[in-house]
């Protein structure tokens, strides 16, 4: 019967992605004793299986009963009950509350609590790679890939649970694209490729993007290099000539100057003030 719980929330990062986990639990046909507890965090659980073939719980005084497998939201301030024991395999992440607000801005907004899912290759894949990168979690890299690899099973849970047969909607597309921003900043970014792999013209994307946002597509692009400069710059002692290769900037002077533009000092004043 294993079971096991990493707080990953304090190991450092390498990017600026927005959604780190602060900590996963894993447990194998294990037995959940009854108990009632106010959550704090926003956690999203996945009961894999239950002896009864079911999950039962008490959420703010209302029974809740579903079929395995099933995944529930548990969000800050409600109160949940396991009102008898119960053998079951889960597996859950964590967050602090503030990663409510941007998911929904990325139109992920959880819009009921709990539900039945349907086990498919794709989710099962990403749970067995997010198992496999938590044996190694303190290699350079592994808890970026944790947080991306929970941040793709809530995506995979949520589109499955909101998909209609409807065709993408032009916010949800434009959307999709700045998450996709955040995981490819230190690369090569074409918009007009990025437009097009979306169905869009380079118009009609800048179009519906301003929509969106306030910033162009080219600057959110610079926003996430200098944060993720940043960051390095904070908790790492990486040269400075080595960070601006690794975000991907365009010459060490656009960058002391975006980064003055940004943070109001230069590179290595922020370093010392902050490090």
């Amino acid at each position: 019967m294993p079971s096991w719980r990493l707080d990953i929330g304090d190991i450092p990062r390498k990017n600026s992605f927005p959604f780190r986990v602060g900590s996963i639990y894993y447990c194998k046909d294990k037995v959940i004793p009854a108990l009632k507890r106010e959550w704090d965090r926003f956690e999203v659980c996945l009961r894999l299986s239950s002896d009864l073939g079911l999950t039962e719980d008490i959420v703010d005084g209302e029974h809740l009963k579903l079929p395995c497998p099933n995944v529930v939201w548990r969000l800050p301030g409600s109160t949940w009950e396991t009102p008898h024991p119960a053998v079951r395999s889960v597996i859950s992440f964590n967050y602090s509350p503030e990663v409510i607000k941007p998911m929904e801005l990325l139109g992920m907004k959880v819009q009921r609590i709990a539900w039945h899912f349907v086990m498919t290759g794709e989710l099962e894949l990403l749970i067995s790679r997010l198992r496999s990168v938590l044996h190694h979690i303190h290699t350079p890299g592994a808890t970026d890939a944790a947080d991306w690899l929970c941040f793709c099973i809530m995506g995979h849970l949520l589109f499955r649970e909101n998909m209609s047969g409807a065709e993408t909607s032009e916010e949800s597309r434009i959307r999709n694209v700045s998450v996709w921003f955040r995981m490819h900043f230190a690369e090569n970014v074409s918009i007009d490729e990025v437009a097009a792999a979306n169905g869009m013209s380079r118009a009609a994307f800048f179009k519906a993007w301003k929509k969106n946002f306030d910033v162009t597509p080219s600057q959110y692009v610079i926003d996430l290099r200098l944060e993720a400069a940043a960051r390095s710059l904070r908790e790492t002692n990486v040269p400075i000539s080595e960070i601006v290769k690794d975000v991907r900037f365009a010459g060490e002077y656009m960058f002391y100057r975006r980064f003055r533009q940004k943070y109001g000092m230069t590179p290595g004043e922020y370093r010392r003030r902050n490090s």
